[in-house]
């Protein structure tokens, strides 16, 4: 591969993934754990964010992965952070506090069908980011679909869910069950993962899943906003990849997930908020 060539690609990744803010902190997650890399596979080593490090790894062509050191004992968010042309087992070694993060997308996307539930809501729920027609799992719900939204049902929905590394995004195994006409949100670090309707139109849904983030991962409550349904945010594009009129969109560097469902007579409201990555 010539210079020329090389250069353009690095300028199209460079587009893709850093922004005036910088980097998504959802395209990079841990893959190693207690682990750097060693002198031969070290690019080059700074001291900054873990951002920030992000950022300095799409600009090397070479660079795949960084390995960010322990956090310090005063507070700052400044490590140490090795770029990485390599995180293959014979260029990598144990060391306590380090890990290895990659860079490649976090999330992918899921569009779900809705469709009657049944009688109880013990039985399976169909619009389940977690459980559902097509054996998605470990998603959370960022988008409801309807073509005209001059009333409460939906036709479609989109999940969203972390796609490599160990980052596990919920734990499905203290699912809270909460109504939506009840005017409130899920609990702290919690978010909406499914939808339940005894009706196959989904016209008065009824039930919502509300289900803790893990600890790798939190709710950014100062980032919550609410959207209410109506004839303008009705119809548009229902591809899994493309942006919802009534969706929770990602701001530069967080992605954003439904909180709440609230049922308002012939009206939804959601809450969005943004998610953050801790490290």
């Amino acid at each position: 591969m010539n210079g020329n060539v090389r250069a353009s690609l690095l300028f199209l990744v460079s587009l893709c993934l850093v922004s005036s803010w910088g980097i998504h902190s959802s395209i990079f997650a841990i893959t190693q754990r207690n682990m750097r890399g060693l002198t031969t596979a070290v690019l080059t080593t700074i001291h900054s964010t873990a951002i920030y490090c992000a950022n300095e790894c799409v600009k090397y062509f070479q660079c795949n992965s960084f390995a960010l050191g322990p956090k310090q004992t005063d507070g700052s968010r400044m490590r140490s952070c090795d770029l990485l042309s390599s995180e293959n087992i014979s260029d990598i070694t144990p060391s306590s506090g380090w890990n290895i993060f990659s860079i490649k997308p976090a999330f992918i996307y899921e569009v779900l069908n809705t469709a009657g539930d049944g009688a109880s809501v013990d039985s399976t729920w169909i619009v389940d980011c977690n459980y559902n027609q097509t054996g998605f799992a470990n998603g959370v719900l960022v988008a409801l679909w309807e073509t005209y939204f001059n009333d409460s049902d939906i036709d479609r929905a989109k999940c969203a869910r972390v796609q490599f590394g160990e980052i596990t995004l919920v734990d499905t195994t203290k699912t809270l069950v909460k109504d939506t006409v009840t005017d409130s949100d899920c609990p702290r670090d919690h978010v909406v993962t499914a939808v339940w309707d005894d009706r196959s139109d989904y016209k008065n849904m009824d039930y919502q899943k509300c289900v803790p983030l893990t600890p790798v991962w939190s709710v950014d409550i100062s980032t919550c906003e609410q959207k209410v349904t109506g004839i303008e945010v009705g119809g548009g594009s229902k591809k899994a990849d493309d942006t919802w009129k009534f969706q929770c969109v990602s701001s530069t560097d967080k992605f954003a997930a439904i909180v709440g469902v609230f049922r308002i007579y012939k009206q939804l409201r959601i809450t969005c908020c943004d998610l953050l990555q801790n490290f």
